[in-house]
């Protein structure tokens, strides 16, 4: 079982009738259930968001950096030739 708990800060007490959340989620489900109620108790917790939670293998983890990368070193090739051709 996986167990998730939030408190609601003192500090914004005064904006909700919730005092607490509790929530066991049964570690034997597939996995995109258990990041389904995960996203549940976020939003259940107050964070709002659009789209959804997303598990991301190493691999594309690594080729979505190398693909952001690249990207960066174009922009910047493409400003040190910008700089060399006013230079000259």
């Amino acid at each position: 079982m996986i167990k998730l708990s939030y408190e609601v800060p003192k500090r914004v007490e005064e904006y909700t009738a919730t005092r607490s959340l509790d929530m066991t989620i049964d570690s034997e489900q597939p996995v995109y259930d258990i990041i389904e109620a995960f996203s549940d108790f976020l939003k259940a917790s107050g964070y709002m968001f659009t789209g959804r939670i997303e598990l991301i293998s190493e691999e594309e983890d690594e080729t979505e950096d190398q693909i952001i990368l690249k990207q960066l070193l174009d922009a910047l090739s493409a400003d040190v030739e910008a700089l060399r051709a006013d230079t000259f």
